[in-house]
């Protein structure tokens, strides 16, 4: 709220409301430029460019692909997908429900974005289906806003694979959402 010294009565309540409405519009667009960064991040994973994921991320990012192991740095992570990828002869995500808290005056988000992703298996040639969200920590750099922490939680996948192990998959629980 501005702080208006010369304004009184009906002046000081219409800069409050503009104020607010500010915020409102800074706040709403925060929250789009961060879902656009998400449905970046999958198509980025679609199309195999791993050098475009690693651009959505901090220098310092860290993230865990239901591997049970963290990574660090974005050429880490870019590096890690493309691994994870490579058992897939080509994939779709699709990105569902999406939810951002945002502290403007921090510039640091909370993101929970659930996710569909279709797999077509690169040995096999089978379907695997697989259910998660991803719970991120965000960061607002210049005028970009980036990954600074993702944690991809598994909510069920069908067929169930042997080497993706059952308890990686917290569901929906709030266990589910805390960092560890």
């Amino acid at each position: 709220m501005r702080d208006d010294p010369d304004a009184t009565g009906p002046h000081r309540s219409r800069l409050v409301r503009a104020d607010r409405r500010r915020v409102t519009l800074e706040l709403l667009l925060a929250e789009r430029e961060i879902q656009r960064l998400m449905i970046r991040y999958l198509d980025r994973i679609d199309a195999r460019d791993f050098a475009g994921v690693a651009a959505l991320f901090t220098d310092d990012a860290m993230a865990d692909f239901l591997t049970g192991r963290a990574y660090r740095g974005p050429e880490r992570i870019a590096a890690a997908l493309e691994r994870i990828t490579a058992h897939f002869e080509r994939t779709s995500h699709h990105l569902t429900n999406h939810i951002a808290d945002v502290d403007l005056e921090r510039g640091e988000a909370g993101a929970v974005t659930y996710v569909y992703a279709f797999h077509r298996m690169a040995a096999t040639g089978a379907a695997w289906h697989f259910w998660g969200r991803h719970v991120d920590h965000l960061r607002r750099l210049g005028d970009r806003w980036l990954i600074a922490d993702r944690r991809l939680v598994g909510v069920d996948a069908e067929p169930v694979r042997d080497d993706v192990p059952r308890e990686l998959f917290a569901g929906h629980g709030a266990a589910a959402l805390e960092r560890q």
